[in-house]
């Protein structure tokens, strides 16, 4: 709607306008609605932010300790030169 007709709206429904007081009311409470719910997904959402990204970044270095730890099974002789063990 243009900016013309929802003035036009307000106007009437000021002057008493029934119809388009409830209408203006359902709009109202259906805006309030959305606001409250994504405030509730906002709270959702940091709190799981917070509690899972310590998890998350553990993983990460999990994982990371675990792919080095393939690499030296795979590679015994990795971190030291073989002819130092020569006599």
């Amino acid at each position: 709607m243009t900016s013309e007709k929802w003035l036009d709206i307000f106007k009437k429904a000021m002057e008493g306008d029934m119809h388009l007081q409830s209408m203006l009311a359902r709009y109202s409470h259906l805006i309030d609605t959305r606001r409250e719910k994504e405030y509730m997904r906002t709270l959702v959402y940091n709190n799981m932010a917070h509690r899972l990204l310590p998890l998350f970044l553990n993983l990460i270095q999990y994982g990371k300790s675990m792919a080095a730890q393939t690499v030296q099974l795979h590679n015994p002789n990795m971190g030291f030169d073989v002819a130092d063990t020569l006599p």
